[in-house]
């Protein structure tokens, strides 16, 4: 059985072309390029023509400039649109069908879908204005051996025959600044004609519509005119425009000006504003805003409203000496206008200045304005009569700028801490001394209530603390915080209860080295009275310091003349000393320190009686204690702890026979130690008619049979004699004054 054939007849076809190998592009590695799919088709089209460039630079040979064959062949060879529509379209042929597909996606993307239309409208333009312009080609030189024109000169010939005059003046075309390629330096030639025209506005097209209140924040912009809709409208005027054009500021023609600036010039002194603006700006107009630097000041030579200025010093300046000074001397570098020095608010200003030096200066000014302002209606000599009557104010913002520079450092700081003593603890300086009374009363304007004692207070522990202010700026701090602690019992109050505050005064001014050097700090008096002040503010404040005072014991166990300390100095530390235990022990505390020092107490008792000691404060403080501690004896069940003293111990140490040794070194005017003698007596008495024999009868008649013969006709009655002159006299002043 036959099978049918697999195979088929084999015809062959006659070959149209004779076949050709395929050869695979030769690389220099021998393997493939490598394809980047990820460049679109006009890419890898752009970069293959780079690559089919020529390598080697053509030899350059001689050969004559062909003439042009047609004017318009010439010019769409040369034009580089028709370059880049040839080259465009050979691309575009070059490319298969998926990358024409692929790139006219990626054009209608970018451009939309309307991009054909405006592309084909524009060739169709184009085309047009070929067909009937051209009225005006650009052709090369005649041959290469003419000269070139200067500037790139090009020859400008019409469609018809040019006229001898147009040949002999051609006109001149300005050369390309960048190649033909740049789009964006070339003008399109349908813009080329364009120019920029301004409206000329009528006296109708302007019009202010009432109901349209004009706002800060709108920009006013032309309002239409008004129509019949718009209702009944308001005429403001008519406008008128300016007399002169919008050429104001042109460059006058050479032929109007010539030989008229030296005549002008001539006329003018040299150097003054209109002279300049002659010379150098001869086109700017005589009231132009960018040279009004050139004008002097137009300020009269009197000031409107006369104040009071001041120089560096804190000296008034009168008016008539303000206009006269020379401006060497440093007082006009900073004030408004032509006066010397300063006023009060151009010192206010600079001593909030950032500039450390200014700001210091104007704060030292600020503190003698405040030492002389203090002293207005005191010291006619030191008065300001130009500020009578702004005491108060004054003092109120002066005592605000200090407080604002007080964290600064160096010398800034240092000038706010003057001034801050200046408005306190130096503005009632008469009253410093006062003990046991609150000053508030004495604060016109509640200048010190005013002040933010907390944070104040913090300040002021701040810089005691880190001590890099000097030595004088520190005493000035605790002189601020002495007056502030009489001012009321509530400030007193307020700086007890501040951190560290009595802490870092009391080891800065009292607990300082024993024996000091020749320039280490020395313990200063002030900081005693400063804590005296605190305990006598309430019982609360003197419990709080109680244990401070054990270390002011350092005072107590030496004697002045075995001091290491000057003798002057260390009999006031002794003194307050004595009497801030006196008042510690007003309210029964810390009277436990007379048995605890006994040894050193008898040992000053003793000094106290010896001629060496001469010094009648410091007899008045030992026998203001020892009055103090009678009185906590006398009833050893009132002090805190009780049975601190007892009286048998006050009897045990014969203090009533050194107090009655002691009124033999009294003076006659020495009327403050005789009054606390006469009271530690009275006391001691009351104590021995309550705890004595007998009620007190035998010491009741030692003590009159001492002091009878003194009151008779002795050193006692004549202190009391003073004593009572003394207040006569001081009753009398006071009594004057009320009627004043």
């Amino acid at each position: 059985m036959s099978h049918p054939s697999l195979v088929g007849s084999i015809l062959e076809r006659k070959p149209i072309a004779r076949p050709t190998a395929p050869s695979a592009p030769t690389t220099r590695t021998g393997f493939p390029a490598v394809k980047h799919r990820s460049q679109s088709a006009f890419a890898r089209a752009r970069g293959s023509g780079l690559q089919k460039r020529e390598q080697q630079v053509p030899v350059v040979q001689s050969s004559s400039t062909p003439r042009p064959k047609d004017v318009f062949q010439s010019d769409a060879t040369d034009d580089w649109r028709a370059q880049v529509e040839e080259e465009n379209r050979r691309r575009v042929e070059a490319m298969t069908e998926d990358e024409r597909e692929e790139e006219r996606a990626e054009v209608l993307e970018k451009f939309g879908p309307g991009i054909a239309d405006v592309l084909r409208k524009a060739r169709a333009a184009r085309e047009a204005k070929q067909r009937t312009g051209g009225e005006k080609v650009r052709v090369d030189p005649p041959s290469s051996s003419s000269p070139p024109r200067p500037g790139g000169e090009v020859e400008e010939v019409g469609s018809r025959s040019p006229s001898p005059e147009s040949a002999v003046r051609p006109r001149v075309f300005p050369p390309p600044s960048s190649p033909p390629t740049s789009t964006s330096s070339t003008r399109p030639p349908s813009r080329a004609d364009r120019k920029i025209r301004f409206a000329d506005i009528t006296p109708d097209d302007i019009h202010v519509y009432p109901s349209a209140p004009p706002s800060p924040r709108r920009r006013a912009l032309a309002l239409p005119s008004p129509s019949d809709d718009d209702g009944p409208t308001i005429s403001i005027g008519r406008w008128k425009p300016p007399v002169v054009g919008r050429t104001d500021f042109a460059v006058p023609p050479p032929e109007a000006g010539k030989g008229q600036p030296s005549e002008q010039l001539g006329d003018l002194e040299e150097g003054t504003p209109e002279d300049i603006r002659r010379r150098f700006f001869p086109t700017a107009p005589a009231n132009d805003p960018s040279l009004q630097w050139m004008q002097g000041d137009s300020e009269p030579d009197e000031e409107a409203t006369p104040t009071v200025r001041f120089d560096l010093n804190g000296t008034p300046i009168s008016a008539k000496r303000a206009a006269s000074l020379p401006t060497h001397l440093g007082l006009h570098h900073h004030a408004e206008g032509s006066h010397a020095g300063y006023t009060l608010e151009d010192i206010f200003l600079l001593s909030r200045s950032t500039v450390p030096a200014q700001r210091a200066t104007m704060l030292g000014v600020l503190a003698k304005i405040a030492h002389r302002l203090a002293r207005t209606s005191t010291d006619s000599k030191k008065a300001i009569p130009e500020l009578a009557g702004q005491e108060v104010a004054l003092r109120k913002r002066m005592l605000a700028a200090g407080l604002e520079a007080l964290s600064e450092r160096a010398s800034v700081g240092a000038r706010a801490v003057e001034l801050l003593w200046e408005c306190t603890a130096q503005w009632d300086e008469d009253v410093l001394g006062l003990e046991g009374v609150e000053l508030a009363d004495l604060d016109k304007g509640d200048a010190l209530s005013s002040l933010p004692l907390d944070y104040l207070g913090q300040q002021i522990s701040t810089a005691i603390e880190v001590g890099e202010l000097p030595k004088e700026s520190l005493c000035q701090l605790l002189a601020v915080l002495h007056r502030l602690a009489q001012h009321s019992n509530a400030n007193a109050a307020v700086i007890i209860s501040t951190k560290g505050l009595v802490a870092n005064v009391l080891q800065h001014f009292l607990l300082t080295p024993i024996p000091p050097t020749q320039d280490g700090p020395r313990p200063n008096p002030l900081a005693l009275k400063f804590m005296r002040i605190l305990v006598q503010s309430s019982r609360d404040n003197a419990t709080a310091l109680i244990d401070p005072a054990d270390s002011l014991l350092r005072f107590i166990i030496t004697v002045p003349s075995a001091s290491p300390f000057p003798i002057s100095q260390a009999t006031q530390l002794l003194a307050e000393t004595l009497n801030l235990y006196a008042d510690l022990a007003s309210y029964g505390l810390y009277s436990h320190v007379t048995t605890t020092a006994q040894e050193y107490f008898m040992q000053l008792s003793r000094y106290i009686r010896s001629p060496q000691c001469r010094n009648t404060q410091l007899r008045s403080a030992w026998l203001r204690a020892l009055e103090a501690w009678l009185v906590c004896a006398r009833d050893p069940h009132r002090t805190t702890p009780s049975h601190d003293i007892l009286w048998s111990q006050v009897v045990g140490w014969g203090w009533i026979e050194d107090m009655l040794e002691v009124r033999k070194h009294l003076d006659d005017m020495d009327g403050e130690a005789g009054s606390h003698l006469f009271s530690a007596i009275a006391a001691f008495l009351e104590g021995a008619k309550v705890n004595g024999a007998k009620g007190g009868e035998e010491e009741r008649a030692m003590v009159i049979t001492a002091m009878k013969d003194g009151f008779a006709d002795g050193r006692e009655r004549r202190i009391v004699g003073n004593a009572l002159r003394s207040g006569q006299e001081i009753l009398g002043e006071l009594g004057a004054g009320m009627r004043q």
